[in-house]
C-alpha cells in the first residue's frame, strides 16, 4: 500500500495535528495505524470505510488513551490525535504509513 502525503504538521502539547492528502484506499493506512497502536477490533472496524467520496464529515474515536478526530474534506483528512505519546515517537509511527513534507 502506497504511503499518503502529510502536507502539514502541528503540535500543541498532547495534541498532534496531521493534514493528510486523500488518496485511494487511505482507510487501509488508518486501519494499519490503529493496529500499530494496538486498538481493539471495534475501533479498527469503525475507521475501515471508504474515504474517497466523503466530504464535510467528522469521525471521533476514543480508546486506550487516544482521542482521534478525523475532519474529512473532499481532498484532505485533517487528523487530530490527543495522546501522551511524545511528538517524535508519534511521528516515527506515522512515518511507517505516511510521507512527511
Amino acid at each position: 500500500m502506497e504511503k499518503a502525503n502529510i502536507t502539514g504538521i502541528e503540535n500543541f502539547g498532547k495534541i498532534h495535528r496531521y493534514l493528510i492528502k486523500k488518496q485511494k484506499d487511505i482507510h487501509g493506512l488508518f486501519c494499519n495505524l490503529f493496529s500499530e497502536f494496538k486498538l481493539n477490533r471495534d475501533a479498527i472496524d469503525e475507521i475501515d470505510m471508504i474515504f474517497d467520496d466523503l466530504d464535510n464529515e467528522y469521525l471521533y474515536i476514543c480508546e486506550k488513551g487516544f482521542e482521534f478526530h478525523f475532519f474529512i474534506t473532499k481532498d484532505f483528512v485533517n487528523l487530530v490525535i490527543k495522546t501522551d505519546i511524545a511528538q517524535r515517537e508519534l511521528n516515527d509511527i506515522m512515518f511507517k504509513y505516511f510521507k512527511f513534507p
